[in-house]
């Protein structure tokens, strides 16, 4: 068991200061790294949610560094990544291991990356002077089909066991090249022939015998273990067998490629069922962008906790769960999440190994998120109620002191200095927004157990200048202001058209028909709306046997044929105003730095 995790020489160990970052982030970031540790030392997991660009990959690979060098085991970190990042986190070790590890033996961390669970369980196999610290892995390497031919052979060995098959198997050995598909590269009957008489755990020295070079096992022992159980149903793989042609013949080759068709549909419900039943430990899983997990559904989500409803053997539910003995996720935008959303995100920490957590119980762990779920549940009755409360307000409520109508925000700073003199139904807004405030306030202290997150400041650095304007709607345009929104109008008007009513079908629906994800990416741009509709990623949003509202995809299909083409999607309503204003501020800047 690796926890708790020492932190008193962290300073020692680690400076996070570089060139982009300044002292006081990089000090946040190292009582990050601490106060994440110290969190792991007594709960199963922690959501780390700073802002974008406030350095969470060096915070997380700093709790990675200490997690994989306390680890007695040498066992490996797992850090699960989306595909689109696979490649950027090793670059961003690099920078981490040159710049932020100050002791030379800590410097020894080592990393790898891994496409597949194949590729996973290899890396876990090696010998432990050989083994990573760090693995980097696929969110959906556990549901990707990419078993090799020695996988296919040794699924195919363990049907065998015990079948009949008389000429069958003496003939397997000149048939298995072409139904393994390697007769290019191991075309020797003599080699299967010898692999099939051989225990699994010997084979690399028989395939290096004939010739090759293998370095590593080509069954890991993990995954051999479950091939040689009665964990998996290889019945299906079985009735293939008794296919096998016994001799050559005129349409020997048309016979082979039928049964290794079969074979392969076969094994394409076996693999992702042994991958699920193979175990190992490790001290620590850092999830990156952990939102995917906010529809337990989902496949990502579905890893780590097994479906008790799930009565088929060869499923991939809970192949993670037990496995970690704690987990970190990864993300930006948590309260862009509905809170039942954010609460099945940290439901998933129920998946850790819990007996190396002896004095915090799954059943406490499910009692106190029950209990975080009602106080949220309340603050989010007093906001709704406050967001009923402000429909009562009129634009002709918004006035100033001086009798002249204002902006909301002049005048709401105004109504919260003056409230007295108030008509009713602005103090009932006004304590509608106490109770919510209140309420929000309550949610905070329990929330704050398993969400770390920080803001930038509001103003950049060393100055009185704020970062962000907000801009309300119609704001954005150039001669606007903020009490409409953007138009929508010509080409965009159709669309527009269309995804409402979709999101009104999706209304209607409720959670049968899902989130209306496609009417928020349209209202953010083109693009955005047509990267929801890839949409079945088995990286993370796949769900398992969901189903689609019929209705809502026709609309959305329309949808999609009558967007403009892509020159045109800088007129995106949105777009189209933001565009504007930035080359409206760009020319009067140019304009005052031609004029001093």
């Amino acid at each position: 068991m690796t926890w708790p995790i020492g932190i008193g020489d962290l300073g020692d160990r680690l400076n996070l200061k570089n060139d982009r970052i300044s002292d006081h982030d990089a000090v946040r970031q190292l009582r990050t790294v601490s106060e994440i540790l110290r969190k792991l030392s007594t709960q199963p997991g922690v959501v780390l949610a700073d802002e974008v660009g406030m350095g969470k990959t060096f915070v997380a690979l700093g709790v990675a560094m200490m997690a994989a060098l306390s680890d007695r085991g040498r066992r490996p970190v797992v850090v699960m990544v989306p595909s689109s990042l696979h490649e950027k986190w090793p670059r961003d070790f690099d920078v981490f291991q040159s710049l932020a590890i100050k002791r030379s033996e800590d410097k020894r961390l080592s990393v790898a990356k891994a496409d597949s669970g194949l590729e996973f369980f290899k890396l876990i196999d090696n010998e432990t002077k050989n083994r990573p610290h760090i693995i980097f892995l696929k969110h959906g390497a556990f549901h990707l089909q990419n078993m090799d031919h020695w996988i296919r052979l040794a699924l195919i060995k363990r049907a065998m066991l015990g079948m009949h098959l008389g000429e069958k198997r003496d003939a397997l050995p000149r048939f298995a090249a072409r139904l393994i598909r390697k007769k290019s590269s191991y075309s020797d009957p003599g080699l299967f022939a010898k692999l099939l008489q051989t225990p699994n755990r010997q084979w690399r020295d028989v395939i290096n015998n004939y010739g090759y070079c293998l370095e590593d096992d080509p069954i890991p022992e993990a995954v051999q273990k479950i091939i040689e159980s009665d964990e998996i149903d290889i019945e299906p793989l079985r009735v293939c067998i008794r296919q096998l042609p016994a001799r050559e013949s005129g349409s020997i080759d048309e016979r082979l490629e039928r049964t290794r068709i079969t074979i392969n549909d076969v094994l394409r419900k076996i693999w992702p069922a042994t991958l699920a039943k193979a175990k190992f430990r490790s001290p620590l899983l850092i999830l990156d962008e952990a939102h995917h997990l906010k529809n337990p559904a989902t496949r990502l989500a579905s890893l780590f906790v097994a479906n008790d409803a799930e009565k088929d053997v060869n499923t991939i539910t809970g192949a993670l769960e037990g496995a970690f003995e704690r987990m970190m996720f990864l993300t930006a935008t948590p309260f862009q999440l509905g809170h039942h959303e954010l609460l099945n995100v940290i439901d998933r920490f129920k998946g850790i190994a819990w007996k190396t957590l002896p004095q915090y119980s799954k059943e406490r762990f499910e009692a106190e998120l029950k209990e975080l779920g009602k106080v949220l549940d309340h603050a989010q009755h007093r906001a709704a109620e406050l967001d009923k409360r402000w429909q009562s307000l009129h634009q002709d409520d918004l006035v100033g002191h001086d009798g002249k109508q204002c902006n909301v925000e002049d005048w709401w700073s105004e109504v919260i200095q003056n409230p007295v003199d108030k008509p009713e139904h602005i103090r009932i807004v006004m304590r509608a927004f106490d109770e919510a405030r209140i309420a929000m306030k309550d949610a905070e202290l329990p929330l704050r157990q398993w969400v770390v997150r920080h803001l930038r400041d509001r103003n950049l650095p060393g100055t009185n200048t704020l970062r962000r304007l907000r801009l309300a709607g119609g704001a954005i345009a150039l001669g606007g202001n903020g009490n409409g929104g953007l138009p929508v109008e010509k080409e965009a008007l159709l669309p527009f058209l269309l995804a409402a009513r979709a999101q009104a079908m999706v209304i209607r629906g409720g959670e049968k028909a899902g989130r209306a994800t496609f009417a928020e990416g349209l209202a953010s741009s083109y693009e955005a709306f047509l990267e929801t509709r890839k949409g079945g990623n088995v990286d993370e949003e796949a769900p398992i046997g969901s189903t689609s509202n019929e209705r809502v995809n026709i609309y959305v299909e329309k949808l999609t044929n009558v967007l403009p083409n892509q020159s045109a999607y800088a007129k995106h309503p949105k777009i189209a105003a933001v565009v504007e204003c930035v080359l409206d501020l760009t020319s009067v800047r140019l304009n005052w730095v031609s004029t001093t």
